[in-house]
């Protein structure tokens, strides 16, 4: 019976679910509808359960004493992470990126738990958890200490205090293996934000949606129809529109797909012979993390020969929703 069925799952298995289930938690945050439901459900768990616990309101898991392996930090290490918190590189909305470089990056969640993340360098690659710490009492408090990861490092990275004590205390280990990773890395982590000039955001309400494209997932519909995606933070979206024929398609690209694969399966659907009549505008992204998205999705549309007509790319604390029009090809931006 369907019921019963247990899914054996490998280490790398497990880590793309636990990638998913943070990609889906953090568009789930940025919808403005799904993020008030949770606040009711908190309010309901709050009431129900009695007092929170007073030092964290992380998942239970992370909060587990009998999980949380006490580790011997110096003041160096502890200043230079309250250094980066009180100046993050990015404040997003699930949290700040404290550093980011090429390879690395350490994020700071809202229930104060830090994450060093090795970041994928290729079309799909997923970003990777190391290892996980609090701050109590002064010291650093690890969670769930893995096995030594290899990890390509920066000159920057090395200067900095807190990588220096990963690298010491056996948390991460320098990869120096030889290939043309780190150029590439180089370029996509370069990409600047982009965002239009005047910005108009209209209220959802005053349009009557035919088709929306759900995480992961894309839509595509002819003349007439409003095309739409929402809670786009982490991930892009990307719409597409033939002036000729007058159809056109909506994509929600998260950061673990494969751009080109994603692109070309959603421009199949629309059946169109010649690609470079196309008409593409992306929006969506977070700055440190989908760099590589927007570098991928650059490359696809190139390839194509289409003409990207717009872009509202990467920054922080936000979540942007998109309707395209396919009687006019224009995209707005709404609430």
């Amino acid at each position: 019976m369907r019921g019963l069925e247990t899914t054996l799952r490998s280490p790398e298995q497990a880590e793309e679910r636990v990638g998913k289930e943070k990609l889906f938690l953090a568009d789930f945050l940025n919808n403005p509808i799904t993020r008030d439901i949770a606040k009711v459900m908190l309010l309901i768990t709050a009431f129900t359960a009695g007092a929170a616990r007073p030092e964290f309101s992380h998942a239970q898991e992370a909060t587990d004493e009998n999980h949380l392996e006490s580790i011997e930090s110096n003041k160096e290490t502890i200043q230079a992470l309250e250094q980066m918190m009180a100046n993050p590189e990015y404040k997003h909305r699930t949290g700040d990126f404290l550093y980011s470089t090429p390879f690395i990056r350490v994020e700071h969640s809202k229930e104060g738990l830090i994450r060093v993340i090795k970041k994928g360098v290729r079309d799909g690659d997923y970003d990777t958890r190391l290892v996980s710490f609090f701050i109590r009492d002064g010291e650093l408090e690890s969670y769930d200490r893995p096995e030594q990861t290899a990890v390509r490092l920066e000159a920057a990275d090395l200067e900095n205090p807190f990588i220096q004590y990963l690298l010491e205390e056996g948390f991460i280990t320098r990869d120096n293996t030889s290939t043309n990773e780190p150029q590439l890395a180089q370029e996509i982590d370069q990409i600047e934000p982009v965002s239009p000039d005047k910005k108009t955001i209209l209220p959802r309400e005053e349009f009557e949606i035919d088709q929306t494209a759900g995480q992961g997932t894309f839509v595509v519909g002819q003349e007439g129809e409003l095309l739409a995606t929402f809670g786009l933070g982490p991930c892009v979206g990307i719409t597409v529109f033939d002036p000729e024929s007058r159809h056109g398609g909506v994509l929600h690209l998260d950061p673990v797909q494969k751009a080109d694969q994603s692109l070309d399966a959603m421009i199949s659907e629309l059946n169109i012979e010649d690609s470079s009549r196309l008409q593409v505008q992306m929006v969506g992204g977070w700055s440190g993390m989908s760099e590589r998205n927007i570098y991928y999705l650059r490359q696809a549309i190139d390839r194509l020969g289409a003409q990207i007509t717009g872009e509202d790319v990467l920054g922080y604390d936000i979540a942007r929703n998109i309707v395209l029009d396919l009687s006019t090809g224009q995209v707005t931006l709404v609430e």
